[in-house]
């Protein structure tokens, strides 16, 4: 991977932005024409306001992560603690967040994250690609895919950035020699509540209309 200069980087950023609001969008969109097909009293006028709220939750979402853009960058007091070391190339990515290191998609880090989104049953392959996408546009997750690897940032602190961490714990200090005798037990993790897979992640601005209600 080559270095980018500054304002390659600025560019990269967007571009990256841009692409998951973009493939959200299509993902809703999909969902609205695939209820009209499958259910004929969805009328035209239905559809016609489900592709216009959107296409207006959409411009909302793009213009948080704008927001979200200049905030990270003018915010020069955090102090990161990666899983992964950020290598040279990405230092201007510094103010994404922790950095966790190379994954090989966004479905298998869609996978790994659901227990942010209260989700524990199993999920499609698309599904899971929309759990990443969701928490890509919530800020708290933050992914660049460059050379056919698939770079990621959490939110420090987030519960995407602990979930993450504990994929990779961070090395801080070595770990303590056990006496041999000593046994670990190891509660289990409670259970989180069972949730139905996500919707395109897009948050609407206005309620779709009844009819074209996202599929269980």
């Amino acid at each position: 991977m080559q270095p980018l200069t500054r304002s390659a980087a600025r560019k990269a950023e967007i571009r990256r932005d841009h692409e998951v609001v973009k493939a959200a969008l299509n993902a809703e969109l999909k969902q609205i024409f695939d209820a009209a097909r499958v259910a004929p009293e969805i009328s035209l006028q239905d559809v016609w306001l489900n592709v216009h709220s959107a296409a207006s939750a959409s411009q909302d979402v793009a213009r948080a992560l704008e927001s979200l853009r200049g905030t990270l960058l003018g915010n020069g007091s955090v102090k990161y603690t990666d899983s992964v070391p950020l290598s040279e190339v990405l230092r201007w990515f510094r103010h994404r967040g922790n950095y966790h290191g190379v994954y090989d998609s966004l479905r298998e880090l869609g996978n790994i994250l659901r227990p942010a989104l209260r989700i524990v049953l199993g999920l499609t392959p698309d599904a899971r690609i929309n759990v990443a996408r969701t928490l890509h546009l919530r800020g708290e997750l933050w992914t660049y895919e460059h050379d056919g690897q698939l770079h990621v940032f959490a939110r420090p602190d987030s519960t995407v950035d602990k979930l993450l961490a504990s994929e990779r714990p961070r090395v801080v200090d070595p770990p303590l020699e056990l006496p041999s005798k000593l046994r670990l037990v190891v509660a289990p993790a409670p259970a989180l509540p069972s949730e139905r897979e996500p919707d395109a992640p897009v948050c609407r601005s206005t309620p779709r209309s009844r009819a074209v209600s996202a599929p269980g």
